[in-house]
């Protein structure tokens, strides 16, 4: 996983090419400050966002992202 902060995005990244790369852009929940994995099998991603104001911290589910992608590719 990377982040880009002038763009606000999340990029989720294949190593082994089951699926192209996700961009997630976070536009409503502020600019994309940190990304961390909670796990050892890269599971799970905690996001930090920062809007100014307000910290939001969100717990991204890498394994229910990578089932959504081969269903959608179904389809």
């Amino acid at each position: 996983v990377s982040a880009s902060e002038a763009e606000n995005t999340l990029v989720l990244w294949s190593t082994t090419r089951e699926f192209e790369p996700v961009r997630l852009r976070a536009e409503s929940v502020g600019r994309i400050r940190s990304l961390r994995f909670l796990n050892d099998d890269n599971s799970q991603i905690l996001m930090e966002t920062y809007n100014g104001v307000l910290r939001g911290i969100y717990l991204v589910d890498v394994f229910k992202m990578r089932a959504a992608l081969r269903n959608q590719a179904r389809e």
